[in-house]
């Protein structure tokens, strides 16, 4: 046997493999959510229950910074990314109105891959009086709210991170009074 036509052979096997796993990759994209690194994209809306307040939104993973937006009632931000290879991705946002200030975890890998994915590549949240919300594709609702989506698990450690990052905010985004 040849040993140049086995190589041959087996390189137009391993190129059409990969030819037919990109497209694969490709098609789920266009169709929803892929299952390799899929494209995400991250939703903020102010849902606040009174109409005239404003929100300062900021998010940024260790990577990227998506920047300040402003947003009044009804007014949303959106941004896309991929989770890194590693499975770490993670993006934290800070959201000032009136007086108050919270950071919560817009996106951990490993809590939100699925419920993300399962809602066609949408990562949805609502800021709302209550904090932040987390779209519930099953009761097509803002109802996943609650302190574990707090950077700081509790209101201790959330007033300590406040304290400890206040001067670096204030002097990266301003505040926001009422």
């Amino acid at each position: 046997m040849d040993p140049k036509g086995v190589s041959m052979r087996v390189f137009a096997l391993l190129l059409a493999f990969v030819i037919l796993f990109v497209m694969n990759a490709q098609v789920a994209e266009a169709h929803g959510c892929s299952w390799i690194l899929p494209k995400l994209y991250l939703t903020v809306e102010n849902q606040m229950d009174k109409p005239a307040t404003a929100i300062k939104v900021h998010c940024k993973s260790k990577e990227d910074d998506m920047g300040e937006h402003t947003l009044w009632n009804g007014m949303h931000t959106t941004f896309s990314f991929r989770p890194n290879v590693f499975y770490t991705t993670a993006y934290w946002c800070d959201v000032y109105w009136n007086d108050k200030w919270v950071v919560f975890d817009a996106y951990d890998h490993f809590r939100d891959i699925n419920r993300c994915c399962d809602n066609h590549c949408d990562c949805n949240w609502a800021i709302t009086s209550k904090g932040p919300c987390f779209w519930n594709r099953k009761t097509q609702k803002y109802d996943l709210c609650g302190m574990e989506f707090y950077r700081a698990k509790d209101d201790m450690k959330q007033e300590e991170l406040k304290k400890e990052t206040r001067s670096t905010a204030k002097k990266d985004m301003g505040y926001l009074g009422s």
